[in-house]
Parts: structure tokens; C-alpha cells; sequence
């Protein structure tokens, strides 16, 4: 089997940067297996909390201004779905879930997102 048969292909179009509707490439193999867990050493849970607390705060920052974005060029009513999105990322039991699974686990904070999801 070759390599684009193991490559699914989406076709669509472009929302604003970060948002999209459209083509993606799903690189597998590149990427190995998704869902195995990432093990971390007991000595690196703190330095795994920041990553967490740097990631979530990025993504915070990024879905204000893609609220404020479409806002301003769509419809408030696509920028409420940002806000949603937001109030889950800084969900209080969900932060404290991810810490707990990290620690309990010895996982990355990836892993543990993938852990909790199932």
C-alpha cells in the first residue's frame, strides 16, 4: 500500500488564519502513533505543569483574537463560539484533571488530554 493511500484528503475553504474549512493532509506516518502516552520522569511534573499553563494560555490568547476577528468580519454570533471555547480551555475541574492525570501517570500534558478524552 502506498503512502497516499494511507493519506485521507479534505477539500475546502480558508475562514481566517487559524480557522479553516478546507484541505489537510493527515501525514500519519510522520507523526506515528497518536494516542500512546508520552511517559515523563516524576522530576519533570512541575516543568510539565508550565508547559500546560504556557500551551493553554497561548490558546486562550489565540481564541480572543480569533473571536475578536470574527466579530468584526463575519458575525458576533461565530465569535460567542470562540468565547465557549474559551470558558472550556480555562475550566477550573479541567485544569485540575489534566495535573492530576500528568501526575498520576507520569504522562505529558498531551497524553493526558488524550487519556481524559477517552
Amino acid at each position: 500500500m502506498s503512502d497516499k493511500a494511507l493519506t485521507p484528503i479534505i477539500q475546502g475553504t480558508p475562514i481566517l488564519p487559524g480557522l479553516a474549512q478546507g484541505i489537510i493532509h493527515v501525514h500519519r506516518s510522520l507523526l506515528g502513533p497518536i494516542n500512546v502516552p508520552v511517559a515523563i520522569e516524576q522530576d519533570n511534573v512541575k516543568e510539565e505543569f508550565a508547559r500546560l499553563d504556557t500551551a493553554t494560555a497561548r490558546i486562550s490568547e489565540d481564541l480572543f483574537d480569533l473571536a475578536t476577528r470574527a466579530e468584526k468580519e463575519i458575525d458576533s454570533r461565530l465569535a460567542e463560539v470562540f468565547g465557549a471555547h474559551q470558558l472550556m480551555l480555562n475550566d477550573a475541574s479541567l485544569g485540575e484533571a489534566l495535573r492530576n492525570e500528568i501526575v498520576g501517570n507520569l504522562v505529558n500534558a498531551s497524553s493526558a488530554r488524550c487519556q481524559l478524552s477517552h
